[in-house]
């Protein structure tokens, strides 16, 4: 006896409706997480455009109208670029952050705010042996960003200094590098070994002087062997340099005063207040020679009639 069989087939309704819903779950929670990010990349966006648009008219209206047809810089001198932002930091204005901790400075021409207690310790980088990139990084510099933002070497200072009071003790540290990397020779105080920022200063001056990299180091390298001079050695240079300078002025000075620079005609402009009262005229080089160069600058008259010798 034969009995007719039909193939037996699992009812799978129930697990396709399964495995479609896990689908739909997995669909919505891409949506939202791409939903998601879309929206904080716009917030980003919308932070930061102002900034991009403050940097885009400060070059622009920096330009001549020849250099923006050429697009050439017209100095081949250090750049004095904007405070650049920096990718994957956002730029927070002064409404997002504590009102108790805003804090501004004052950058070129603009008006820096930031959050006072998100300023780190100064950068662990010392340029004695990269001038080059102390060069590079003088006006545009991403080692300290700030709110978002790279912070110029230069402008180290403003956040650091112990008159600020944004990082307590950091401006002792740093202080005589920074100093030697910016001011000039004859007012530099004695170098102790291993500190560099008072130096730094001190030569960018210098090499702001000439118009390229180049010819800065044609002038601090050995004419015979063309190797650059290092760091102390530059700084050296430039010391016995400004010596023999204010010597000159020095003496320009007491030419021009008759060898008294107490008289009337100097107006005071070689005199000063001692502790107790009394009127003491400068006998130091370095003074003379400072104060001669102010008087050339300040005073037409006199500025003439030297300049007519």
């Amino acid at each position: 006896m034969m009995f007719a069989t039909n193939n037996y087939v699992p009812n799978q309704g129930g697990t396709n409706d399964i495995r479609l819903r896990k689908v739909e779950r997995g669909f919505l929670s891409f949506k939202q997480d791409i939903c998601t990010r879309l929206d904080g990349l716009e917030d980003v966006l919308r932070s930061r455009l102002p900034v991009m648009a403050h940097q885009t008219a400060q070059i622009l209206s920096s330009r001549t109208p020849a250099e923006s047809q050429s697009h050439v810089p017209a100095s081949a001198a250090i750049p004095n670029l904007p405070v650049s932002c920096i990718s994957g930091h956002v730029t927070l204005p002064a409404a997002a952050i504590d009102s108790k901790d805003v804090a501004t400075v004052k950058l070129g021409d603009e008006e820096f705010v930031f959050d006072r207690t998100t300023v780190a310790d100064p950068p662990a980088k010392h340029f004695s042996d990269d001038i080059d990139g102390l060069f590079e990084q003088w006006n545009n510099s991403n080692l300290l960003v700030v709110n978002g933002r790279g912070i110029p070497i230069k402008y180290w200072p403003q956040f650091y200094q112990a008159k600020k009071g944004f990082k307590s003790g950091a401006w002792k540290a740093i202080r005589v590098e920074w100093g030697n990397w910016k001011v000039s020779p004859s007012e530099s105080p004695v170098i102790p070994a291993g500190f560099h920022v008072l130096v730094l200063q001190f030569i960018v001056e210098e090499r702001e002087k000439h118009a390229s990299n180049k010819l800065f180091w044609a002038k601090f390298s050995d004419t015979e062997s063309g190797v650059q001079f290092g760091f102390q050695q530059i700084l050296t240079s430039l010391k016995h340099e400004r010596m023999e300078h204010d010597a000159q002025a020095a003496a320009d000075a007491l030419q021009f005063f008759n060898r008294n620079l107490g008289c009337a005609d100097a107006n005071g402009a070689f005199s000063y207040t001692s502790r107790t009262g009394g009127t003491v005229v400068m006998s130091k080089t370095g003074d003379i020679a400072r104060n001669w160069r102010n008087l050339l600058a300040q005073d037409p008259s006199i500025a003439a009639q030297w300049y007519a010798r």
